[in-house]
């Protein structure tokens, strides 16, 4: 998730090495590990950063 979202297009900036983290993400990274689990099931393992736990 250590991406930076271009505004006017709602896609990540890939390819430079600006990045956000922190506690401020862990919404965005709770969302996306949602999104992850619901579309691939509870056998696939996962790995979260940006201060998810557990």
């Amino acid at each position: 998730m250590g991406f930076l979202p271009d505004l006017e297009i709602g896609l990540p900036m890939l390819g430079t090495s600006v990045a956000i983290g922190g506690g401020r993400t862990l919404p965005l990274t709770t969302r996306w590990l949602m999104m992850t689990r619901k579309a691939m099931g509870d056998d696939y393992p996962l790995m979260a950063t940006n201060n998810a736990r557990n």
